[in-house]
């Protein structure tokens, strides 16, 4: 991934509500941002895993089953029907340096109202997913938190509590 794209992504992170994007959300804005042919979203998955030192890649497992005996391309190819039909969550996109690590305390006193408490609630569901490493039972919940989460922030932004 050239270091343009790179920023491109980490900037487009960084304006997001969200503290993990949805792929198909990040790779719709950076192919409107970058105004180039990227190729789909799995594809910028792929690329986005080659840099665990900038990028957090939240992936739901695909089936309640174990896959471990499939080969690679039936298991990509599995999932990709499933999440072409919607029956599997897609993954999320998080950048690296805005978690400080297992363990860290984000704190929300610092400014009053609900927005640092969203920021607190988002990064503690990132830091409970990196805690859960190798769990896709706990990782599918963690999955399904933060997709509340976004429902949260987008009731409360329809009731005017906080902005977009």
């Amino acid at each position: 991934m050239s270091d343009a794209l790179e920023a491109c992504v980490l900037a487009l992170l960084r304006a997001d509500p969200e503290v993990a994007v949805p792929i198909s959300r990040l790779h719709d804005a950076l192919s409107t941002e970058a105004g180039a042919d990227i190729g789909g979203a799995s594809r910028l998955a792929d690329r986005l895993r080659r840099r665990p030192d900038l990028f957090l890649l939240l992936e739901p497992r695909t089936t309640s089953w174990p896959t471990d005996a499939w080969s690679r391309e039936l298991r990509e190819e599995y999932r990709d029907a499933l999440r072409a039909v919607g029956l599997v969550a897609e993954p999320r996109v998080a950048p690296i340096h805005t978690h400080a690590g297992p363990g860290a305390v984000v704190d929300s006193t610092d400014t009053p109202g609900i927005e640092p408490l969203l920021r607190t609630l988002r990064a503690s569901l990132v830091e409970l997913w990196r805690a859960t490493d190798h769990d896709d039972e706990a990782r599918d919940r963690i999955v399904e938190a933060i997709d509340d989460a976004g429902r949260l922030r987008a009731s409360l932004e329809a009731l005017g509590a906080i902005g977009p």
